[in-house]
């Protein structure tokens, strides 16, 4: 039954970024293979320097961060990861595809405001990275 679980399934998560370092979620995301991060090289030449997770199109970078933490909930609902070790620290749940990979995309800014262009923009990028 492959798939049920998410395997080998790259969801995007086109919203307001994502917490890269959650507990939960640091290693579900989608890693660019062909990119080496932190290099200050577009490796993969795809046209986003060192874009090894996702990218931020708000401030046209790699994503660092979830400027509203409401995208860091949606990759939650979709691929959280079940940790037993986090329960003590608070609520531990499990994404709907746990097996899958979140690539996360950030288009809206902290007002939640976004230009539909840089969504479009993350839509197609989301595709050229293997999201359905």
């Amino acid at each position: 039954s492959q798939g049920i679980r998410g395997e080998q399934i790259t969801v995007a998560v086109v919203d307001s970024g994502m917490d890269i370092q959650h507990p939960q979620l640091a290693g579900q995301v989608r890693k660019n293979s062909g990119e080496i991060a932190d290099n200050g090289v577009d490796d993969d030449g795809n046209g986003f320097v060192d874009d090894a997770g996702g990218w931020d199109f708000v401030a046209n970078r790699p994503l660092q961060n979830d400027y509203q933490i409401h995208g860091t909930h949606v990759a939650g609902i979709v691929a959280a990861h079940h940790n037993d070790t986090l329960a003590a620290s608070g609520p531990n749940v499990q994404g709907v595809a746990p097996a899958a990979k979140v690539l996360p995309l950030a288009f809206l800014n902290q007002n939640g405001s976004g230009l539909i262009s840089d969504g479009v923009r993350a839509i197609r990028y989301a595709v050229s990275r293997g999201a359905r």
